[in-house]
């Protein structure tokens, strides 16, 4: 019943910061799919992005220090691609963003991806 009730006051109560948290999720997940080619979101706190041939979730996370979520373990549909959490710091997805274009941009037949250090001033 705890959680019926905590439920019942997210709904009912005070709902002034909700539409600044989405603003904060879409502005994210924009960023993301401008960055990273083929990512995809369907309104969630994740984004979802084909890994390319020779790069795994374990190789970003150990060689480049980059966290995804291995799309293997959301079942066979998810094999050959990772997963971003958009439930981070804005410096902390520029940060992971850059280092995956750095992984990406270094593989054969490759170059960097468009992240904040690889854009032009505007």
């Amino acid at each position: 019943e705890p959680i019926q009730r905590a439920g019942i006051a997210a709904l009912t109560g005070p709902q002034d910061t909700v539409e600044e948290r989405r603003r904060i999720y879409e502005r994210r997940r924009d960023r993301v799919l401008k960055t990273v080619p083929n990512a995809r979101s369907a309104g969630t706190f994740f984004a979802w992005f084909p890994l390319p041939e020779g790069l795994s979730a374990d190789d970003l996370l150990t060689d480049h220090r980059v966290a995804v979520a291995p799309g293997e373990g959301f079942g066979i549909t998810g094999r050959g691609w990772a997963r971003i959490s958009l439930s981070i710091s804005d410096d902390r997805l520029e940060e992971g963003l850059d280092r995956l274009s750095r992984a990406i941009g270094a593989l054969p037949g490759t170059g960097p991806l468009r992240t904040a250090a690889t854009e032009p001033a505007s």
